[in-house]
């Protein structure tokens, strides 16, 4: 088994006007992604995956804490980062692979975000771009540390926000120190270059309406919200997520090398 698994909700489900040919374009044959099939855990090439994702309409989202439900069950499904993490502790992985992870709003605890839950009560470690914009970045930084949870930068400096450079949030900036080495249960954050973020705040206020109203008709938050950004950038919102996904594999990649 690899010593990583990458996650598969934003490449199911979050890439609404990237093909399968740009994700081949920039996608190695040996970075394995992790979904669910009929409730069979699947990690596999992206050849593979890209069958799955022509179903996309038929997955559902799974996260950690849903993960045992859906495999006895039956279900299909693309898997969250904590969903992913949950892969990793079956198949013996290190290192689960993300992009845009869930966060915190000043005054929540971990447990209102899936992934930080997960990453407090394992020791798989979790590769991320950052907290997805709506969410307090210095706040959750914070929360995560008060936790437990170690946080490292995989860039020489940290600076905060997803794909915009908008308020990072109450409070001060946490320290989160530079590390290319592996550690368990740990957090590492590759931020975007903050010359190729995103400026316009509104498209964010925007799509997060749109996502509660999608919400109310039972259709799922996340990938209404990015499908509007998306829809309002002109598709750029989803080729930065998936060129920072790819690098995020990289990075780690060179990290699990470098140790051996």
């Amino acid at each position: 088994m690899s010593g990583l698994i990458v996650e598969s909700a934003l490449l199911t489900h979050g890439l609404v006007s990237t093909d399968n040919g740009r994700i081949l374009n920039v996608w190695d044959p040996d970075w394995l992604i992790g979904w669910m099939d009929r409730g069979r855990p699947v990690a596999a090439d992206v050849e593979e995956f890209l069958f799955f994702r022509g179903r996309a309409d038929e997955a559902v989202r799974i996260g950690y804490s849903a993960y045992d439900k859906a495999k006895s069950g039956g279900a299909t499904g693309a898997l969250t980062a904590s969903g992913t993490i949950r892969l990793c502790e079956e198949r013996g992985a290190e290192i689960a692979v993300s992009c845009g992870i869930g966060g915190l709003t000043a005054g929540q605890g971990i447990e209102k975000s899936n992934d930080l839950a997960a990453l407090a009560h394992t020791d798989i470690s979790l590769a991320a771009t950052a907290f997805k914009d709506m969410f307090d970045q210095y706040y959750t930084v914070q929360a995560a540390l008060t936790a437990g949870i170690s946080v490292y930068s995989m860039n020489a400096t940290w600076h905060p926000g997803y794909m915009f450079s908008g308020p990072a949030g109450k409070g001060g900036a946490p320290e989160i120190p530079f590390s290319d080495e592996m550690h368990k249960g740990a957090l590492y954050l590759n931020p975007i270059s903050s010359d190729e973020m995103l400026s316009d705040m509104s498209i964010i206020e925007t799509a997060v309406e749109y996502g509660k109203e999608e919400a109310l008709q039972g259709r799922a938050f996340h990938p209404a919200v990015n499908a509007k950004i998306d829809e309002l950038t002109g598709g750029r919102s989803s080729e930065l997520q998936l060129l920072a996904l790819a690098d995020n594999v990289r990075k780690v990649k060179r990290m699990l090398e470098t140790r051996k």
